[in-house]
């Protein structure tokens, strides 16, 4: 009888120890696991960050290579009776807000600039912003128009019009001009960081202030 309780508790005391060792090796892989975890959110947001940081940084690129240059006086463009006229003639000697975008641009790149275009120029004043479209067919303006429901007026201008580098990248695109008739503020929004854009509007409201 003694010998029979000796190996059972023999046998509980192994049992014991190897359900210790059990729940250890399983706190272990579970530190590691979470451990794990950890490092790959960290590479994965630092993988983000630096796809930002490129992002940004062609951006900038792009702003300073088509900051500062004098458009043409011989730039024409139709108006929605589909009348030629001078761009220059929009100017008027007060600053305006010019945005660009073409049929080359993504869908979501085009509906993001007229969704904010929608809300800043109520406030900036229709008079003081100039929407260029350049689409090769222009039944594809009269459909952007009634499928997003755009009010403001859209300028039908040809391709590479503007004779700037940024015509030839696949973006939209904003800047100001005034009176010397130079691009100024040149502003590219990035799809993927809508707050930039709404920052931008932001920042140059001062300049339209009814």
């Amino acid at each position: 009888m003694n010998m029979y309780n000796m190996k059972l508790k023999s046998i509980n005391w192994a049992a014991i120890i190897i359900t210790l060792l059990f729940i250890s090796n399983l706190l272990i892989l579970m530190k590691t696991t979470h451990y794990e975890f950890i490092v790959s959110n960290l590479v994965q947001k630092d993988s983000l960050l630096n796809k930002q940081i490129n992002i940004l940084e062609t951006k900038e690129w792009m702003q300073m290579e088509n900051g500062g240059i004098k458009l043409s006086d011989d730039i024409r463009i139709f108006n929605k009776e589909s009348k030629e006229i001078y761009f220059k003639t929009l100017s008027s000697g007060k600053p305006k807000l010019i945005c660009y975008f073409s049929d080359q641009n993504c869908d979501v790149c085009v509906i993001s600039i007229i969704n904010t275009l929608k809300e800043y120029i109520p406030i900036f004043g229709e008079d003081n912003v100039v929407v260029l479209a350049s689409y090769l067919k222009k039944r594809d303006v009269k459909v952007l128009k009634k499928q997003y429901n755009i009010e403001f007026e859209l300028y039908e201008i040809g391709k590479n019009e503007l004779s700037i580098p940024l015509e030839n990248y696949d973006t939209p695109f904003l800047f100001i001009l005034d009176n010397d008739y130079c691009t100024k503020k040149i502003f590219v929004p990035e799809k993927t960081m809508p707050q930039l854009t709404g920052n931008y509007f932001h920042l140059i409201r001062s300049i339209f202030k009814k």
